[in-house]
């Protein structure tokens, strides 16, 4: 089963190209001045000197921009200066005031060199309530004297796909219509193939052959991307027989997560010892 890539839709974006900090300033002293010497896109970027602590650099705040409890993507460019060598480890980080306390939290990080632009991307959810303050600043925690440059930064709201509130009405097939009900062939190039069939059925008249495989992975997939949201908590089974004539092997239910920035992953869900003598469940 697939998950796909969230949808996102931008709250904020800051490029400095009409020559601005666009609302920009210095955290716990660290100057912050617009510069042509370096850019990642445009003529413009955001140099960060003067710092003296790792925790100084470029902030800006996003108390009036985000909505508490919605899921949130952040991307920005950064590069260090011809006066900073090295490599140096730069984290954005999120301060958020909630219920009168300050807490800190990581949001991405990246080591960063003054040879070419890094991104650095990450995902932040503000708390849902007593919420009265967000903070974002750019440190680097290996030079306190480090002088950097920012560009490009933007955050993307994420639902994952799903509406507000989730629906969590689920999903099922039976193929009792004849058709593969939205499964697809997952085969990567070899001709897996997905037969609606009355050969053999668990309830009803109907089910689902797979033939053609020539890799473990090969098999049905189904885009859910909406069905299963964060917060909520899902049963997922589903009835599987061996065709006659074929061994008795161990079968995996699985998921592919894609995340914010489209890399996936493949959770197990579950796995069982399957023949041709029997449904499993």
């Amino acid at each position: 089963m697939v998950a796909g890539v969230p949808a996102t839709a931008q709250v904020i974006s800051t490029d400095f190209e009409d020559g601005t900090t666009d609302g920009w300033t210095g955290f716990a002293g660290a100057q912050v001045a617009v510069s042509t010497t370096q850019a990642n896109t445009g003529t413009y970027s955001l140099l960060t000197t003067g710092r003296s602590q790792p925790y100084q650099g470029p902030s800006i705040d996003l108390t009036q921009t985000l909505t508490p409890g919605q899921p949130y993507l952040f991307k920005v460019a950064v590069r260090l200066s011809d006066n900073t060598p090295g490599s140096d480890a730069v984290q954005m980080t999120m301060r958020s005031t909630v219920n009168g306390s300050q807490s800190y939290s990581a949001v991405a990080g990246a080591t960063v060199t003054n040879t070419g632009w890094v991104i650095l991307q990450g995902a932040f959810t503000p708390a849902a309530s007593g919420l009265s303050q967000l903070l974002l600043y750019i440190e680097d925690d290996t030079n306190a004297n480090a002088e950097y440059y920012v560009d490009t930064f933007s955050v993307s709201a994420s639902n994952g796909g799903c509406s507000n509130p989730p629906d969590n009405s689920g999903f099922s097939s039976d193929f009792e219509d004849g058709t593969a009900q939205g499964w697809v062939s997952r085969g990567g190039g070899s001709p897996v193939v997905l037969t609606p069939t009355q050969a053999a059925a668990r309830g009803g008249a109907w089910s689902l052959l797979v033939t053609g495989r020539t890799a473990t992975w090969n098999g049905p997939t189904h885009d859910i991307t909406g069905k299963m949201c964060n917060g909520s908590q899902y049963w997922l089974e589903v009835w599987v027989k061996m065709a006659p004539g074929q061994p008795t092997t161990s079968m995996n239910m699985s998921l592919q997560l894609t995340d914010q920035f489209g890399n996936p992953s493949y959770p197990g869900v579950t796995n069982a010892s399957v023949s041709s003598s029997g449904w499993v469940r």
